[in-house]
């Protein structure tokens, strides 16, 4: 009951923040970007929110439960140095004055080819990567509010459509309020699991006493270090050229907001992987009964819903609710700006009215959600592992043509083509070598083909120098 309760007011309040975007929202450039004009607290609300996914509060809390401390060094440190990169982006990105980041392809390339890839690759991705949000939406609240998988995932379907409806006007309205209220479930469990305890230290050391299997002590690593130091740069590389926090930086009124936007968020992110780390080294403690048992991104519903349930459980509840939304329509809204922006006008050569584009781009919203909510039936077997690979999809397809095209001004869409198509050829060999999704692997697969990627965009580029000359 409670649970329903928590649910059924989060509800409310998510249909009076998202009924005002329809009305604000008149430009093409309004729907997708906020008409570059958000402000800086607006702007830290959205990208947090955005960041902050229910991959992040189940995922990583589950994957700390099972390997310790090193989940942190894996993952957390290598989005936090993907922040820094984004920070060294903002002004030559703001500069190209774009609406979708494959508009930087045609811009500073001259390439709709390139930007149509860039379309293509965006809409696959965030095809992708809504299956993890909606799928460890589905498990948790499957499991809180004892209904069916099949049910949860659609309850997250609804919310997702209203929510992205209105565009980006309305994204930010709900993300204020999503990261509010995932904040405080985040503050809620981690002091539910604290509170057993007589101080944190003895989390930690309790948790290093502990016999689980093949784990060592939390302050050990049970990777490799390879392991740890190539995945941590494939979330960092992945992190630093993601649309959904490009788009961002375009959406803010100047590049001081845009700036100001990621450093503050990083100190409000940091604070709320803290709390789930203890949160997850909490849980080790007090159900060491769940492992081996229990797959990893269940741990957290496991957590909640037995051994720290209280009456505060349904705003936990809510915050994975809030986390999951908060990161789909942003991924929604960018997926319907690569296919109305950067896919039809090159095959579509005439001028299509505003109008048309935002009808049209929300039906792109209404397909592309049922197209992930099909494909979520069958979820994968972890969302952290999973995520990464998706990520390195733009680590290998945007990173260097986008960082490389910014700092050197002799880069061509030779060099820019030829680093995509190798980067891609070396990731899927390497992946189809060790097994799609394996996690099981010593080096990341991101690794060797940024090496390719970067190797052919330098060496194409001079080819294509060479030949523009003779021609």
């Amino acid at each position: 009951m409670i649970y329903l309760i928590s649910f059924s007011i989060y509800s409310l309040l998510i249909l009076i923040a998202g009924k005002g975007g329809l009305k604000k929202t008149e430009t093409v450039e309004d729907f997708f970007v906020g008409g570059k004009s958000m402000k800086l607290m607006p702007s830290i609300f959205t990208f947090t929110a955005t960041w902050f996914s229910v991959a992040s509060m189940v995922g990583f809390t589950g994957a700390v439960y099972y390997s310790g401390y090193e989940v942190l060094l894996m993952s957390v440190v290598g989005w936090f140095f993907g922040a820094g990169l984004l920070v060294i982006i903002v002004d030559p990105l703001r500069k190209y004055d774009l609406i979708t980041i494959p508009e930087y392809f045609h811009k500073r390339y001259g390439s709709r080819k390139l930007q149509v890839f860039g379309g293509l690759t965006v809409i696959f991705c965030y095809i992708m990567y809504i299956i993890i949000q909606i799928t460890g939406f589905g498990i948790v609240v499957s499991k809180l509010l004892d209904i069916n998988y099949t049910m949860s995932i659609f309850m997250v379907y609804l919310f997702i459509i209203y929510t992205t409806y209105g565009g980006f006007f309305s994204v930010v309205k709900t993300d204020t309020l999503n990261i509010i209220i995932t904040i405080l479930g985040v503050i809620i469990t981690a002091y539910l699991t604290i509170s057993r305890f007589d101080s944190i230290s003895q989390i930690n050391i309790m948790a290093s006493s502990m016999d689980f299997g093949d784990s060592k002590n939390i302050l050990e690593f049970n990777a490799s270090i390879s392991v740890i130091v190539t995945t941590s740069i494939a979330w960092g590389l992945g992190l630093a050229v993601n649309p959904q926090y490009l788009t961002r930086i375009s959406s803010t009124n100047s590049s001081l907001t845009a700036k100001k936007m990621i450093s503050y968020s990083v100190f409000i992110l940091a604070f709320m992987y803290l709390l789930l780390a203890l949160t997850g080294m909490g849980g080790r403690v007090l159900a060491p009964e769940l492992n081996n048992i229990v797959p990893v991104d269940e741990i957290y519903s496991h957590l909640i819903n037995d051994t720290i349930y209280s009456k505060l459980s349904g705003m936990i509840l809510i915050g994975i609710a809030a986390a999951a939304i908060s990161t789909i329509n942003s991924q929604l809204l960018i997926l319907s700006s690569g296919f109305m922006i950067d896919i039809i006008p090159a095959i579509y050569k005439k001028p299509i009215r505003q109008d048309r584009v935002l009808n049209y781009s929300r039906l792109v919203i209404v397909v592309a959600a049922t197209v992930s909510l099909a494909l979520s039936f069958t979820p994968p077997s972890s969302l952290l592992t999973y995520g990464s690979i998706i990520w390195s999809i733009f680590s290998i397809t945007f990173f260097i043509p986008i960082y490389g095209g910014s700092i050197w001004k002799k880069a061509n869409k030779y060099g820019a083509g030829a680093s995509i198509v190798a980067g891609l050829v070396v990731m899927f060999y390497w992946l189809q070598k060790q097994g799609f999704f394996n996690s099981s692997y010593s080096i990341h697969p991101v690794i060797p083909s940024f090496i390719a990627a970067l190797v052919f965009f330098i060496l194409f580029t001079f080819i294509g120098e060479l030949y523009e000359n003779k021609a």
